[in-house]
């Protein structure tokens, strides 16, 4: 009777283990946080579509972003773009928004004010355009008003036939804003739930690496 028989020693299962902890292992948590990164992008935009009313793209597709993790540097950050988070602020936090200074017209009284639009023409998100306002103003049939003239501030139109008005934009002095996007909380449950389920699915594929099989294709430990 022919036997052989074959000892792993304690050196070979410590370098298996060392290659495990120097190799795939750092590349299988790189892969699961990009995978976890690509989770929270889905789930963003998910949510704006969701929450907000025919969103510009410029607020949906390109306001996320994600940075790439790799073996060397198992590191990412994911988010919104600078520009767009001072927007998703006041939906984030909530609170009262006030004009600022330059980058909304004057109400009738003079003081600043957020336009809003009434029967303005918008475009396909049911937004004014930036010239939306000066054009109003330059027809011969409207005209810009405010407490001063016992009218709610705003611009308004006349009427072809008849002397009604039509609100056009009316202005305001502050914005009140709920918090209704809870971007970071949603964020912190996607990382949460979907992280360990990528780590275990990288850690699975890198076993599957030929180094670690036997000929009959079973794991070696």
């Amino acid at each position: 009777m022919l036997r052989l028989k074959a000892q792993v020693t304690p050196e070979d299962f410590n370098n298996l283990i060392e290659r495990v902890m120097r190799r795939q292992l750092p590349r299988a948590k790189a892969n699961a946080i990009n995978a976890t990164v690509a989770d929270v992008r889905k789930n963003t935009l998910k949510r704006i579509r969701k929450r907000f009313h025919k969103p510009v793209p410029y607020m949906a597709k390109t306001a996320v972003f994600g940075t790439r993790a790799t073996a060397a540097n198992p590191r990412a950050i994911v988010g919104i773009k600078d520009h767009q988070a001072t927007l998703y602020r006041w939906q984030e936090k909530g609170g009262v928004r006030r004009p600022e200074r330059r980058k909304f017209p004057r109400g009738g009284a003079g003081t600043r004010m957020i336009p809003i639009p009434a029967k303005i023409s918008t475009n396909a998100y049911d937004n004014m355009t930036f010239r939306a306002i000066p054009k109003a103003l330059r027809r011969k049939d409207t005209f810009q008003a405010g407490s001063r003239e016992n009218l709610r501030p705003g611009i308004y139109r006349r009427e072809k036939h008849g002397d009604g008005l039509d609100l056009l934009v009316r202005f305001q002095r502050k914005a009140r804003y709920k918090r209704r996007f809870s971007w970071g909380d949603m964020a912190k449950k996607t990382i949460a739930a979907r992280f360990p389920v990528h780590f275990r699915a990288a850690v699975e594929r890198e076993l599957r690496n030929p180094v670690f099989r036997n000929k009959r294709g079973q794991t070696r430990f």
